[in-house]
């Protein structure tokens, strides 16, 4: 099969993204330098025993997951720590998968641009973040493990917003007998679906929402956030202003995916607020990239729009993709007494405005 370099960019990342999934190895190269990596979410102990055998273990953790463990601000660099076989048992609480008990160290050195990179593998995986990493040789049948690179890796994520293309649409009536018009967008090689729900008829500056999907509010109807309410009543505002879009982008959790989210949950059940919560885990406040909602946009032939948000980080990211924001429509809901302190963190430490 004929690929260009996009499509092979994609189906390698893929590719490796999978095999971490499975708790296989991957290398990652960058100019004359080499390192196998594999998830601590998903290696198994056994494995683990036996690279230890031959190699110096290495764990890359981000500067925010070391912060919280050392309960300060000091570190700003992902940090890589040497881990000696008989501490193995210490990884997963050093990378957030169990509670912190006992650590022995988490002394480390800045991480290098290539265990960096191994790190941003692991968000696109939507895996914790943090990557265990050992020195590469010759030794390895590189036929049976998938072979990236650090370019590959950055490229990935710009290149698989652009290349979403439609998949299909249909016709599809809401609640309230809502005429609407769903279009599904993915690439042809990978990487996650995205819809725009397009009701009534589409002006020149429609009312857009990019909305991120939202499995706990959206389908369960949880109280612990607005997006249920926030998705309703925009659909409900589009169609009494006689149009507007929906953006339904799969980026659960400000783009941490839901089993992240569902462990920063756990986090706020011990008072965390939903920023620390994400950080304690290793993340940013907010992982979310906006150039696959510009490119649906630009796919739509629509380059300026109304935003119904509260947020401008999404007014700032769609222009800095493109798309021009005439204006921001806020977008208000009641609070309950489960999310109060949800909206309040999301006004005093996110900026939106509330």
């Amino acid at each position: 099969m004929l690929l260009d370099k996009k499509s092979k960019i994609l189906l390698s990342i893929e590719r490796a993204i999978n095999e971490i999934k499975l708790g296989l190895p991957v290398i990652i190269k960058s100019g004359n330098e080499s390192i196998l990596t594999i998830s601590p979410e998903t290696a198994n102990d056994k494995l683990l025993k036996a690279i230890a055998k031959q190699h110096q273990i290495r764990l890359t953790i981000t500067q925010n997951r070391l912060n919280f463990i050392n309960n300060n601000n000091k570190t700003t660099t992902h940090q890589t720590i040497i881990i000696s076989p008989q501490n193995l048992k210490d990884i997963p609480q050093i990378c957030g998968l169990e509670e912190i008990s006992q650590i022995s160290n988490t002394d480390g050195k800045s991480a290098s641009d290539i265990e960096n990179e191994a790190i941003e593998l692991s968000r696109i995986a939507e895996l914790i973040p943090s990557m265990i990493t050992f020195d590469y040789n010759n030794e390895y049948d590189t036929e049976n493990i998938s072979v990236i690179t650090e370019e590959e890796i950055q490229e990935y994520k710009r290149i698989i917003s652009l290349e979403l293309k439609e998949a299909c649409r249909t016709k599809l009536t809401l609640r309230h007998e809502i005429k609407s018009q769903i279009i599904a967008y993915r690439s042809n090689i990978g990487g996650k679906e995205h819809y725009a729900i397009v009701i009534g008829k589409i002006s020149d500056a429609p009312v857009i929402r990019i909305h991120s999907s939202c499995y706990t509010g959206d389908l369960l109807d949880s109280l612990a956030c607005d997006c249920h309410d926030q998705l309703h009543t925009a659909i409900e505002f589009m169609n009494k202003e006689g149009g507007g879009i929906i953006l339904y982008m799969l980026q659960e959790g400000r783009g941490i995916g839901l089993i992240n989210k569902l462990r920063a949950y756990t986090m706020k059940e011990k008072g965390f607020d939903t920023v620390d919560a994400n950080e304690a885990l290793g993340f940013n406040d907010d992982e979310r990239l906006f150039e696959p909602a510009a490119t649906i946009l630009k796919k739509l032939n629509i380059n300026q729009v109304q935003l119904l948000t509260n947020n401008p980080k999404k007014a700032k990211g769609l222009e800095e993709c493109g798309i021009k924001v005439i204006k921001c429509v806020p977008h208000i809901m009641e609070t309950n007494k489960h999310n109060e302190s949800y909206i309040k963190t999301k006004s005093e430490r996110l900026g939106h405005k509330i």
